[in-house]
């Protein structure tokens, strides 16, 4: 997730990417605006470690083996040089020896280690005048006889950069606000 509190537009065409959700199995796709990138959260594992993305997928619960999860890319990424910009991205949990996955990270936290750990934080934000929590991580959860346990946590809103869950429920897509402060020049 990117936030930034000013940047200098002028009157133009921009161009912006809205990433999806990555399907069951796979990452988020990267949004951008203004030749920022917020970068698509990373791949739960499934019996091997969590993708790293913009926060990283949890790793897959596996007998004997504990996989890290993945690590956060967003941190890093390089902003333009005007405006104030901030990053925000956290690792995903560990996974439970046990064959428990773990929560993936969220911006505002990492993901929960172990047996179906809880998915990290997202951040708050009211940019649009209502509170809404956008870029939460997905819970963990594990696979028995009757089938998949999403035990990591719920499903998540639509249009917020959410995480899916362990279940092959996708995450939701990204998102691109932008609020004029003052009229653009």
């Amino acid at each position: 997730m990117v936030e930034a509190t000013s940047y200098p537009l002028t009157v133009g065409t921009y161009p912006v990417v809205v990433g999806s959700g990555g399907p069951g199995g796979t990452s988020g796709q990267d949004s951008s605006v203004f030749g920022v990138s917020a970068k698509g959260g990373g791949r739960g594992g499934t019996a091997q470690p969590g993708n790293p993305g913009g926060s990283g997928g949890g790793g897959g619960g596996q007998n004997f083996v504990t996989n890290p999860g993945g690590t956060a890319t967003q941190p890093s990424q390089p902003n333009p040089g005007t405006g104030t910009w901030t990053n925000y991205g956290n690792p995903g949990g560990n996974g439970a020896a046990e064959s428990g996955g773990a929560g993936g990270g969220g911006a505002g936290g990492s993901g929960g280690s172990g047996n179906g750990g809880a998915g990290g934080s997202g951040r708050p934000n009211s940019i649009t005048g209502t509170p809404v929590t956008c870029a939460r991580g997905a819970g963990g959860g594990y696979r028995s006889e009757s089938g998949c346990n999403p035990n990591g946590g719920p499903i998540y809103s639509v249009n917020t950069g959410n995480g899916g869950n362990v279940c092959g429920e996708a995450g939701s897509p990204g998102v691109v606000i932008i609020k004029y402060l003052t009229p653009p020049a």
